[in-house]
């Protein structure tokens, strides 16, 4: 299976070091380091494309016009595609890129995000002793 990873912060940094495996990448021993990890298995062959976007709190609250100044103009083709810490203006734009895995994802993405709101709709949010009246 291949993968692309699309992350902007350092738990992206994490998850793309534990597929890889680097070498220098775990750290939990220090000192006492025995290399276990070493050559234990690595995922570098299967993965296709990493990007690095903005930080959400570097972007405005809101982007509308600019979202493709910020994403990758096109995506290699993957089977998974794991995808943390984004701007939420941004990842739902990446279901737009045609013909990846995102944008095959992005018929679930937008059916969810359609159910939430109305839902969200329906909520009266005026509280009477803790309980939400519908």
């Amino acid at each position: 299976m291949d993968l692309i990873v699309i992350y902007s912060g350092d738990f992206g940094e994490k998850v793309v070091g534990n597929l890889i495996n680097y070498s220098t990448f775990c750290i939990s021993c220090a000192e006492a380091c025995t290399h276990c990890k070493e050559g234990k298995y690595s995922f570098a062959d299967r993965i296709k494309g990493i990007f690095k976007l903005p930080a959400p709190s570097l972007l405005p609250v809101l982007i509308e016009d600019s979202m493709r100044a910020y994403v990758p103009k096109e995506l290699p083709k993957a089977d998974i595609a794991i995808v943390t810490e984004i701007h939420t203006d941004l990842l739902l734009e990446l279901p737009r890129i045609g013909d990846t895995i995102l944008h095959k994802a992005g018929y679930i993405i937008r059916a969810a995000v359609e159910e939430g709101v109305k839902q969200s709709e329906s909520i009266d949010y005026r509280s009477r002793k803790g309980k939400f009246i519908r």
